[in-house]
């Protein structure tokens, strides 16, 4: 699991599909992980809170418990992009919503270059249609090529309809 303050947490892209099946038994892993600690351990609530999104689960109450619990605007920021993450890996809306705010959160901890990778990202993800419905969960990569055959499409469409028309053939 990821180093929250760590800057590079913020640039990752933490969202890799996980079966149902896999998570499951991560789930139990975890379980006991966590029984075996004693304690609140953030890294082992970080996956027990993906494995319980991979594992079908609606993770929304788990996302705000940990960052009532959250001392930092790089902790909250990272929440908010995991979260974001999750929710895009199986396009369902809210997904942009969390990727901006855990953006605008986490744009002092950038450097320059991670800034720009990860603004590229999500400016590439935001031609992806979300719905409510969960769809198979997808990798980041399928997820950037699906958008920019999206984007592409759109901007053949905007091309076939653009019509030229000159001054004389509005007067006459």
């Amino acid at each position: 699991m990821p180093v929250v303050n760590d800057p590079e947490s913020l640039t990752a892209w933490h969202a890799q599909p996980v079966s149902q099946v896999k998570a499951d038994e991560q789930l139990v892993t975890i379980r006991q992980q966590r029984k075996l600690a004693r304690a609140e351990y953030q890294p082992l609530l970080l996956a027990e809170t993906q494995a319980r999104f991979w594992a079908g689960s609606n993770i929304r109450g788990d996302v705000d418990n940990l960052l009532a619990s959250a001392n930092s605007d790089a902790e909250r920021a990272y929440l908010h992009l995991l979260y974001g993450q999750l929710l895009m890996s199986c396009k369902l809306t809210g997904a942009m919503d969390e990727l901006d705010l855990g953006f605008k959160l986490a744009a002092a901890e950038f450097a320059d270059a991670d800034y720009l990778v990860v603004m590229r990202r999500h400016n590439t993800l935001r031609h992806l249609v979300l719905t409510k419905l969960r769809t198979k969960p997808a990798t980041l990569d399928e997820l950037l090529k699906e958008a920019a055959v999206i984007n592409q499409f759109k901007g053949e469409i905007r091309r076939q309809y653009s019509v030229t028309v000159s001054r004389d053939d509005i007067v006459g």
